[in-house]
């Protein structure tokens, strides 16, 4: 059974269920309420009867009262209905009208004994249905009053009537109701259906759903097209990065390439000096192409991989960072000012994102000093240099970019992509200005304040 049919099926019962239970109810109601109204008058009746017979019985003879007392209140009796007097053997005494019979049980036998009053109850006889109650209004006696429930008996059956001929209708409307609710309801799930077939055919992300609303289904088709915009996003960028990467590979292997192929056939022909300064150019080739598929390999993660964080002491990563950097880099100034700072994140691809800050700023940033400063859960890097112009701003973090002016310099531009991506993984920020008085560029890596250990 399909889904469609399913909830068909469950709106149709819920709905005609509904309906039966309220329709069973109201008869049950009125059928109460009927009877109700008839034993009132009956008990009121029988109270009449027991009270005038005692009364009567208690002036005219000192016995108990019998057949020839009863027909002095025929007209009594007539007014209560079926009036039946019976003692304690089951024999009729008299009834009221004549030709009328009622049926003698145990219980109406027990009321003659002395036993209480029965309550209510339903008879049937040939001549119809009675409500029914039995009385002793004297040792010996039992009265039995009656009255005819026929009316009653056919409204109720007229009732029922009604009751299946509306379920049969309540059921075959809430069938269709209940398609039509089902396909409303429905629609979304289908749509989404049909988008990912279509996906899954075409291998087309570009497909949206589109679904309006604010409801469950509607949430789902929301949450299944930012899936589909982020799968698409991720997949643009990763046939980007191929893209670029093969772009800058190609011209170190080409390098590379060309340098040994000229060792191997001149080696012999070329001086020590020049074999030397080929095989330096071959080793920072090799140097440069492990650095940039570093680099590659760091990018293409995109946070996939769960890292595990650690509380950290941002203020002495740093410190070994620079550390670094000066022994590799003797000519750079660097200056440092950091405060105790704890941070809770991966130590490994934060220093690798300090180290980026940090080598920016060396291979960029001219022969003037470089401040780095460590607070609150942030790094900053400036450089003296000349600085990065206004338009370049929002391209610095952008994967293989890099400044006109420096595209000739060692570096492939992903040493700042990685900063960007490491800050993402940690929730965090960077940033990319110049220079407060218009020298150098400051580049900043800021964590969130749910980062920073307290």
């Amino acid at each position: 059974m399909t889904l469609r049919r399913r909830v068909a099926f469950l709106v149709a019962f819920v709905v005609a269920g509904a309906f039966v239970a309220t329709a069973s109810l109201l008869y049950v109601t009125t059928q109460a309420t009927l009877l109700s109204e008839v034993d009132a008058r009956l008990s009121q009746a029988g109270g009449l009867v027991a009270g005038d017979v005692q009364r009567r019985a208690q002036g005219r003879l000192p016995g108990r009262p019998g057949p020839a007392d009863a027909r002095l209140f025929e007209d009594l009796f007539r007014s209560a209905g079926v009036t039946q007097f019976v003692d304690q053997t089951g024999s009729v005494l008299a009834v009221f009208p004549a030709g009328a019979s009622l049926p003698v049980d145990d219980a109406t036998l027990a009321v003659a004994g002395g036993a209480p009053a029965t309550s209510p109850s339903t008879v049937r006889t040939d001549d119809g249905t009675y409500r029914m109650l039995a009385f002793s209004p004297a040792d010996g006696v039992a009265v039995q009053v009656a009255r005819p429930i026929e009316e009653i008996e056919a409204a109720l059956a007229t009732m029922r009537l009604q009751i299946l001929l509306g379920s049969l209708g309540a059921v075959g409307l809430a069938a269709v109701a209940g398609r039509l609710v089902a396909a409303r309801i429905l629609r979304p799930v289908e749509q989404l259906t049909a988008t990912a077939e279509l996906i899954a055919t075409t291998q087309d992300l570009a497909h949206r759903i589109g679904v309006q609303g604010s409801d469950e289904l509607a949430r789902l088709g929301a949450a299944f097209d930012q899936m589909l915009q982020a799968l698409d996003d991720s997949r643009r960028a990763q046939h980007q990065l191929v893209a670029d990467a093969s772009h800058e590979l190609r011209t170190p292997l080409t390098s590379l390439r060309t340098n040994v192929e000229l060792l191997a056939q001149s080696g012999h022909q070329l001086g020590a000096e020049d074999q030397a300064a080929l095989h330096a150019d071959i080793v920072g080739q090799v140097g440069e192409l492990t650095a940039l598929i570093g680099n590659l390999v760091e990018l293409a993660r995109d946070g996939a991989d769960e890292v595990a964080t650690v509380a950290v002491r941002l203020d002495e990563l740093v410190a070994e960072v620079v550390q670094r950097h000066r022994r590799l880099s003797p000519t750079a100034t660097i200056h440092l000012t950091a405060s105790p700072t704890t941070v809770v994140g991966a130590p490994d691809r934060l220093r690798l994102a300090v180290a980026n800050l940090v080598d920016n700023a060396v291979k960029y940033g001219g022969p003037g000093p470089i401040d780095v400063v460590v607070a609150n859960g942030e790094v900053r890097v400036r450089d003296h240099g000349p600085g990065i112009s206004p338009e370049d701003i929002p391209h610095v973090f952008d994967r293989f970019w890099r400044a006109p002016r420096d595209r000739g310099a060692p570096g492939s531009g992903l040493g700042l992509a990685i900063v960007a991506q490491v800050a993402t993984a940690h929730h965090g920020t960077v940033e990319a200005s110049a220079g407060p008085d218009g020298v150098g560029t400051t580049l900043r890596l800021i964590l969130p304040p749910e980062a920073v250990d307290a």
